[in-house]
C-alpha cells in the first residue's frame, strides 16, 4: 500500500477549551508517515502562565483507518518534535505500518480500550460511533499534575470531515487551587451522576452520544499538592443536556481523612457540563471542624469535701484554651462550691459535706476559646449524695434521624423507644430551597436530616418525678420565604420560644424542665428539628 503523510494544522478559535485540530490527508509514497500538529490554546497536559497547553515528550495517538468490507486497521504515531512548545510532530511508530483508507478517526492519548462493532459475517467495522471501554474506570485516580492535569485522561477525539481530520475534546476539567500544607488528595463529586463511565463519541463530528453508565465522582491519586498551586481533574460529561451537575463539593485529604469538605452547590447547580470546558472552582477552603467540649458528670458521697470533673476536647485548635467557671445560670446549691483548677483533662473543685436529706447540685460551665476568639461551651453537673443516702443516678436520651431518614432513639448510647413520635416525615437537608445548606454538624457529627414538626408530625415526652431534667435541642428554618419559629411547650405554655435564621442551625443551650411534665414540641412557619438530647439526674 502507499504510505501516507498527515499534516495537521490548527483552526483560530476563540472559545476557551473549545478548538479543534484540522488533518489533511495528502499521499507521499514512500515517505515515512508523520502528523505535524499545532496545539491552540488549552488542551493539554503543562499549562503556562498564559494558560496554553504545550505537548509533552512521551505523547502519543492511536490513527484508525477503515476501509468498507475490511477490518478497522489502528497505527500508534509518537512524538517526535515539538515537546514544550504548542506545535508538535507526530511519527509512525517503529515496526509500525499504515496505508490509505476510505475513512479515518484517531484518539489522544494512545492506548484507550476501544469497542469494536463486527458485522453479521463477523468482520469487524467502523461504527458511526466509538466507544472507549470503562474509561472513567480510573478517573477516580488520575496523577497529580501541578498546574496542570493527567494527561492519561485527556481525552480527545479525531473525526473526518471536509476530507480533513479533526480533533474535539472528550472531556470537561475541574480547576481547584490548593489552600493549605499537607493535602494529599483531591475529590470532586458532584449532586448527580453527571458523567459517565463509558463514553461513545460520533465518528461523524465527535460529539458525546447517548449516556452511558453514570457516575458522580472524580478524584485525584495519593500525591503531594502545592499549597497555591492549581490542579485539573478531568470527566467525561453525559451527552449534550442530559444531567446538570446540582452542586460540587470539593473534598480535600489533609492527616490522613477526608475531613475537610466545601461545597460549591450554588455556583454551579443549574450547569450542565460540556465536554472543552474549564469549571475554575477557585479555592475552596479546609472547613476545619469546631472544636467539641465532651464532659463526664461527676457523683460524690454527702460527705465529700471536694473532687474533680473530667473532660476532653475534640478537634483542639493550637491555640486553644480552656476555662471553667461555676455556672451563672443555674442555681448550685451545693455548699461553698468553688473551682479550684483546670488541668489538660479536668477541673477540680473544693465544696461543703452536706448534713440535709435531699440531694445538692453544682453547675460548671466549661468554655473553650480558640481561633482568635470563637468559643464553644459545654454545662458540667456535680450530684452531692444527701446525708445518710445513696449518689443519685439519672440518664441521657437522644433523638435524631439519621442518613437513610429513619428516627433514631437512644438511652445512655443504646438504642430504644424514649420519646413519642407522631408521623413520619422528614426534611433533607439537600432538598431544594429546604435549610439552604448541604448539612448542619453538631458535637462533631454531621446530620442531614430532621423531623418536620407540625400538626401530625412531633416529638414528646416526659419528664420524671424524682429526678432533674434538662434538654438541649437544635433546629432549623426550613424555607427562607417563610417565618419559622420553634416552640417546646408543656400544655399551651411555651416553655422554649425561638425565632430562627434560615441557613443556620438554632441551639437552645441547656434548658432545665419541670418534673412529672410532658413536652412537645410546636411551630410557626416550617420548621424540622435535627437532635434532641435529654439528661435526668435521679434524686
Amino acid at each position: 500500500m502507499k504510505k501516507i503523510n498527515l499534516i495537521l494544522s490548527a483552526l483560530a478559535l476563540t472559545a476557551f477549551f473549545s478548538c479543534q485540530k484540522e488533518v489533511e490527508i495528502i499521499v507521499v509514497p514512500d515517505e515515512p508517515v508523520t502528523f505535524e500538529a499545532t496545539m491552540p490554546d488549552i488542551t493539554k497536559t503543562a499549562v503556562d502562565d498564559n494558560l496554553n497547553v504545550l505537548w509533552s515528550a512521551g505523547d502519543a495517538i492511536d490513527v484508525y483507518g477503515y476501509t468498507e468490507g475490511q477490518d478497522a486497521v489502528k497505527a500508534v504515531f509518537e512524538l517526535t518534535s515539538g515537546a514544550g512548545t504548542k506545535n508538535g510532530k507526530f511519527t509512525l511508530k517503529d515496526s509500525e505500518s499504515f496505508g490509505t483508507y476510505d475513512s479515518y478517526y484517531a484518539i489522544y492519548p494512545s492506548g484507550l480500550a476501544i469497542k469494536t462493532v463486527a458485522d453479521k459475517t463477523g468482520e469487524k467495522v467502523l461504527p458511526d460511533w466509538i466507544t472507549i471501554k470503562s474509561a472513567l474506570g480510573t478517573f477516580t485516580s488520575q496523577a497529580v499534575v501541578q498546574n496542570g492535569y493527567d494527561p492519561a485522561h485527556a481525552i480527545m477525539v479525531a473525526h473526518v470531515a471536509d476530507g480533513k481530520l479533526q480533533f474535539t475534546h472528550g472531556v470537561c476539567y475541574f480547576k481547584v487551587q490548593i489552600p493549605a500544607d499537607g493535602i494529599t488528595k483531591v475529590k470532586i463529586t458532584a449532586g448527580a451522576s453527571a458523567f459517565q463511565k463509558r463514553p461513545s463519541y460520533s465518528t461523524e463530528d465527535g460529539a458525546i452520544m447517548a449516556a452511558q453508565s453514570g457516575t458522580s465522582e472524580i478524584s485525584t491519586a495519593v500525591g503531594e499538592f502545592v499549597k497555591g498551586s492549581c490542579y485539573y481533574l478531568a470527566a467525561i460529561p453525559k451527552a449534550a443536556n442530559s444531567q446538570k451537575l446540582s452542586g460540587i463539593t470539593v473534598t480535600y485529604t489533609q492527616g490522613g481523612s477526608e475531613k475537610s469538605v466545601s461545597s460549591t452547590k450554588d455556583a454551579v447547580k443549574n450547569l450542565y457540563p460540556v465536554v472543552g470546558t474549564v469549571y475554575d472552582l477557585g479555592c475552596p477552603p479546609i472547613v476545619e471542624p469546631a472544636p467539641v467540649i465532651k464532659v463526664t458528670n461527676a457523683q460524690i458521697e454527702a460527705d465529700a469535701t471536694g473532687g474533680s470533673i473530667s473532660y476532653s476536647v475534640e478537634n483542639p485548635y493550637a491555640d486553644g484554651e480552656l476555662t471553667a467557671v461555676v455556672s451563672t445560670s443555674k442555681t448550685t446549691t451545693i455548699g461553698d462550691f468553688t473551682i479550684l483548677n483546670v488541668t489538660s483533662d479536668a477541673v477540680s473543685y473544693s465544696c461543703s459535706a452536706n448534713t440535709e436529706a435531699t440531694a445538692k447540685y453544682g453547675y460548671v460551665t466549661f468554655t473553650y476559646t480558640y481561633d482568635g476568639g470563637k468559643t464553644v461551651t459545654a454545662e458540667g453537673i456535680v450530684t452531692q449524695a444527701p446525708a445518710g443516702g445513696a449518689v443519685p443516678t439519672g440518664h441521657t436520651y437522644v433523638f435524631y434521624v439519621d442518613d437513610n431518614k429513619n428516627p433514631v432513639q437512644k438511652m445512655d448510647g443504646v438504642e430504644g423507644s424514649y420519646f413519642t413520635l407522631t408521623g413520619t416525615s422528614t426534611l433533607t437537608c439537600s432538598a431544594s430551597g429546604y435549610f439552604g445548606v448541604d448539612s448542619f454538624t453538631i458535637g462533631g457529627t454531621e446530620y442531614k436530616n430532621a423531623k418536620k414538626i407540625d400538626g401530625s408530625n412531633n416529638i414528646s415526652f416526659t419528664t420524671a418525678a424524682d429526678a432533674t431534667t434538662t434538654i438541649r435541642f437544635y433546629a432549623a428554618r426550613r424555607q427562607t420565604d417563610k417565618a419559622g419559629t420553634i416552640k417546646l411547650k408543656k400544655g399551651s405554655s411555651a416553655k422554649v420560644s425561638a425565632d430562627m435564621t434560615y441557613g443556620q442551625l438554632y441551639d437552645s443551650g441547656v434548658v432545665e424542665l419541670e418534673k412529672a411534665s410532658s413536652y412537645q414540641f410546636d411551630k410557626s412557619g416550617e420548621v424540622g428539628v435535627f437532635y434532641v438530647e435529654v439528661t435526668e439526674v435521679s434524686e
